[in-house]
């Protein structure tokens, strides 16, 4: 009886093993993170540019914003678990970074030209965005 208890909990053991493998995170997962934040900025910034008013546009606007928040995230963790970045993967890093800059000012623009409830989460966007570059930076070589 304990040895059939004990292959029970070996193959349990090994099943969850094989069902959870361990992602080692690179400079191209953070790069393609960084590419799906840009994509999810400029998504938000035309539902906010094109908003004339109404709850159904106001919800659009709400989910492209969770959505873009969630992509900073994701890139956040995939920053923390990263190796060190080689000098041509920061490089990569550091452009796919400045690439962002117009399209985060282009957002405040539109964002400041509408008038918003919505300041509370954009509070949390700001704040992930900041979390974001702790890790980016501890990578460089």
């Amino acid at each position: 009886m304990i040895q059939i208890k004990s292959i029970i909990t070996a193959v349990l053991g090994l099943t969850v093993a094989t069902c959870t493998p361990i992602v080692q995170r690179s400079a191209a997962t953070v790069l393609t993170d960084l590419a799906t934040i840009g994509t999810d900025l400029s998504t938000l910034t035309t539902a906010v540019q094109s908003y004339t008013g109404g709850l159904t546009a106001a919800l659009v606007i709400a989910t492209d914003e969770t959505t873009l928040d969630t992509a900073i995230n994701q890139a956040t963790t995939d920053a923390t678990a990263a190796s060190s970045f080689t000098t041509s993967e920061s490089t990569s890093v550091v452009a796919a970074v400045a690439s962002l800059a117009p399209k985060i000012t282009t957002g405040l623009s539109a964002l400041a030209s509408k008038v918003f409830c919505m300041n509370s989460n954009l509070q949390f966007v700001s704040a992930h965005y900041q979390i974001l570059g702790e890790p980016l930076c501890s990578l460089w070589p």
